[in-house]
């Protein structure tokens, strides 16, 4: 323990009050995070989750007083709507919600890496990811996208000669496929 020199007693009864309640409040927050830990997990990857256990979960943070674990970061949006509107997600995915996400994910990495090239700003990172997201959010917007007039591709049709070879011709005779048998010989 540190020792200041004029009041010792009173420094260190001060130490071992901060430290008893640093001891509770980390191990009350552990207990929640566990907690945290085993719904993510739940929601990401099991199709059968409790939705009884995230209620609780819901309730017991409130009386928990998120503030009082993380009074230096509010509460993120997305974790607010996993603990109110969690267990009616849950009840009505036909998937779990983690496989969604991912292949979603996935399947942007290209434009994700157009968007980036083309057009984001290139003299600081900030700025070029600000750019990329706030195309992606554009590009995903299902008012915008449905809205948004389709290319028409020049149709061209098939000349004669293509046609005739696309197309093979048939003759009104029994045809026996004699043609595209091949014999082996040894």
């Amino acid at each position: 323990m540190d020792l200041e020199d004029r009041g010792f007693e009173e420094t260190v009864r001060e130490k071992s009050r901060t430290d008893l309640y640093n001891y509770i409040k980390q191990s009350s927050g552990r207990l929640l995070d566990d907690k945290f830990a085993y719904m993510k997990d739940c929601v990401i990857r099991e199709t059968n989750c409790p939705t009884e256990k995230i209620s609780s979960l819901k309730k017991e943070l409130k009386l928990f007083k998120w503030q009082f674990r993380h009074g230096w970061y509010p509460m993120t949006p997305t974790l607010h709507k996993l603990l109110v509107h969690g267990p009616t997600i849950i009840k009505h995915a036909i998937i779990p919600i983690g496989q969604l996400s991912e292949e979603a994910a996935e399947a942007r990495n290209k434009h994700f890496r157009q968007y980036r090239t083309d057009f984001a700003r290139k003299f600081s990172k900030i700025s070029c990811n600000v750019d990329v997201l706030n195309r992606l959010l554009l590009s995903s917007d299902p008012l915008l996208s449905c809205t948004r007039s389709r290319f028409m591709k020049n149709k061209k049709p098939f000349t004669k000669e293509a046609l005739e070879f696309l197309i093979p011709e048939s003759d009104d005779s029994e045809d026996t496929g004699a043609q595209y048998t091949t014999t082996i010989d040894d």
